[in-house]
């Protein structure tokens, strides 16, 4: 964006990940006239009703850190709950030539630590569980988080459909 001199962001107004997605690339597409990936993604918690969902970023107020924000989650978490499990949901939505072509999702399970490890990737990785790799998402080294993420499931799945639908 920043070649293309796009200072401008659109604001995130719906309440699922893929209307936030598809408002973003079909902004940025009439913006640019240009093949046009956007994400939308967030974490997802069980016992707290799917919280934060799309409001990931803004939980707890804008002007938090992710620390702040991992503390915040946590000091909200069901004090005798033992079952934080826990999703990372992601929408990718591909806009072609100013007309939506397809929504790519994915996701990963795992459950929520009540104490921040790793320093690794952003966000809630610190206190998101991966009990296959009995770690953190901010323990994980990022090439190894960067295979098995949502984010990476969400963008396998485009892949193989460019491979499948377009000769480049």
């Amino acid at each position: 964006m920043n070649s293309l001199n796009i200072n401008s962001s659109p604001d995130e107004p719906y309440n699922s990940f893929m209307m936030n997605s598809f408002y973003k690339a079909n902004y940025y597409s009439q913006y640019t006239g240009m093949i046009t990936l956007s994400d939308d993604s967030g974490l997802e918690v069980d016992c707290l009703g799917n919280q934060p969902g799309v409001y990931s970023a803004r939980y707890g107020g804008a002007d938090l850190s992710d620390k702040e924000r991992n503390d915040f989650l946590i000091s909200n978490l069901p004090v005798d709950e033992i079952n934080l499990k826990a999703k990372f949901k992601c929408v990718i939505t591909l806009y072609l030539k100013n007309r939506w072509v397809m929504f790519f999702e994915g996701s990963f399970r795992g459950n929520i630590s009540r104490v921040q490890k790793g320093t690794q990737g952003h966000g809630y990785d610190p206190i998101f569980y991966v009990p296959e790799k009995s770690k953190t998402f901010g323990e994980l080294d990022i090439s190894v988080k960067n295979l098995i993420s949502h984010r990476a499931k969400a963008l396998n799945k485009l892949s193989k459909f460019i491979d499948d639908n377009f000769n480049l």
